[in-house]
């Protein structure tokens, strides 16, 4: 996987009732995991909810934000390595579903 990119804080794309600051309560993959499109990869509270954040495409986990870290919009959340293909250029990186209010 040749190609890497940072996904970063971007409430707009995770769903309408995500608000910043967020809280990366627990990592669901660990480093070097392969992911496909929807696979959970971390845990966020943000907005009074708990959301459940997946790639949008096949790809590894590099790295990301510690847990209990809190991050504004913007901020550097993980860092996903992928095929060029692979990688939705122009659209999110992630998808949020609300786990729990």
């Amino acid at each position: 996987m040749p190609f890497q990119c940072d996904v970063e804080l971007r409430t707009a794309h995770l769903g309408p009732h995500a608000a910043a600051p967020a809280r990366v309560q627990r990592w669901l993959a660990t480093e070097g995991s392969l992911l496909d499109a929807g696979d959970p990869l971390v845990q966020l509270e943000m907005g009074g909810g708990v959301y459940v954040v997946a790639p949008t495409f096949h790809c590894m986990l590099v790295g990301g934000a510690p847990e209990r870290a809190e991050l504004a919009e913007g901020d550097l959340l993980a860092q996903l390595a992928a095929d060029g293909e692979e990688i939705p250029y122009g659209r999110p990186y992630c998808e949020a579903q609300l786990a729990r209010p």
